[in-house]
């Protein structure tokens, strides 16, 4: 696994500096302008601030000398290395890191910035000043050039913060010869009804919306062409419809979600599972007073009052991960731990759980 440490300190700098940039905007509003039109203002710029495009990084010594660019996204980060991406949810707690190895792809295929961004990254760690990175170039695209025999691969960022990939296929390419290698990742690879790919482990879960795949003509028409994932001994591959093998064919799956979940004290995931439908269910334990719950849970409340003590949880949430369709404790007055989880085929969640409580 690459070294990753830093990261922290860089979202806490950014932070920093969207909060400053924001504060000196806001403090040119004119002076006629109303309390309520200067509310109103900052809204607007904190809310572009929020929806700032995806940039990629070349690593500067910001990262483990395999990678070669980096780009940090809404809740995950992604390193760029010769034949492999790894992509990692970036909170100070989490441990979700999976490894995308390019199944039999050229490994030595040049690794480029593409797109020139004027914004620069710097990176003020520790007093040497020596080891400082600043200036550092960042990109709209990052592109892997024939990684594949007439194939590129290009990663790039949409305005609200989603990753997405092209596969990029001239006239005579293999669609068959392309693919993703997880066989370093223990976890579950599931693909959902409506095609959408999720990969996810008890620490968390990403999950790519299904492939759009395209070809264009020389007016700059688009025909779609059917296409969708498939997942067979830990490879992802893709199954392509029937398409002009003249013309150059574009695959275009991209990130959908990515998502924590916890309160303010030590939470840990042991279990996950994923229904036919696509909604994921985790259960774990946590000594969080305020970790979230539903307003129809069995148990609202962290049932422990002793310190260095836990309740069990079980949530559930739906396929776009942007909504909490039921979380509820399980407890009594001293440590539930160590759940497991399973599902039937109407969604019931069973879990089974370790108690010392008597109640």
């Amino acid at each position: 696994m690459h070294n990753l440490s830093g990261r922290r300190f860089f979202a806490s700098s950014l932070a920093s500096m969207i909060f400053a940039a924001a504060f000196a905007i806001t403090s040119l509003i004119p002076l006629r302008s109303s309390a309520s039109d200067n509310v109103q203002d900052s809204k607007k710029i904190v809310d572009q601030f929020g929806k700032l495009p995806l940039l990629f990084e070349k690593n500067s010594s910001q990262a483990d000398p395999s990678v070669k660019y980096l780009s940090r996204g809404k809740g995950y980060n992604i390193f760029f290395s010769p034949g492999s991406a790894l992509v990692t949810l970036n909170s100070g707690t989490a441990n979700f890191a999976v490894k995308m190895d390019l199944a039999g792809a050229d490994k030595s295929a040049e690794i480029s910035g593409i797109a020139p961004q004027g914004g620069k990254v710097n990176y003020f760690k520790g007093s040497d000043s020596s080891k400082w990175q600043t200036d550092v170039a960042t990109y709209g695209k990052v592109a892997y050039k024939d990684v594949y025999p007439k194939t590129d691969l290009i990663y790039y960022g949409t305005q609200d913060g989603k990753l997405e990939y092209d596969f990029v296929l001239a006239p005579g390419a293999d669609v068959s010869k392309i693919g993703f290698d997880l066989k370093e990742f223990d976890g579950k690879i599931s693909i959902s009804e409506k095609g959408d790919l999720a990969i996810g482990d008890a620490n968390g879960e990403i999950c790519f919306h299904a492939p759009y795949s395209y070809q264009v003509d020389k007016d700059g028409n688009r025909t779609e062409v059917k296409s969708e994932f498939v997942v067979a001994d830990r490879q992802i591959s893709f199954k392509v419809g029937d398409y002009d093998k003249s013309k150059t064919l574009v695959i275009d799956p991209f990130l959908q979600y990515s998502s924590f979940i916890g309160g303010s004290d030590a939470d840990f995931s042991y279990g996950f599972a994923r229904d036919s439908s696509g909604n994921t269910y985790i259960c774990g334990y946590t000594k969080s007073a305020n970790f979230p719950v539903t307003s129809s849970a069995y148990d609202k409340t962290y049932s422990t009052t002793k310190p260095l003590t836990y309740d069990a949880f079980v949530l559930k949430m739906n396929p776009d991960g942007t909504k909490l369709l039921y979380s509820t404790f399980i407890g009594g007055s001293k440590d539930e731990t160590y759940p497991k989880i399973a599902l039937d085929s109407d969604g019931n969640a069973y879990v089974a759980i370790q108690t010392s409580s008597a109640n």
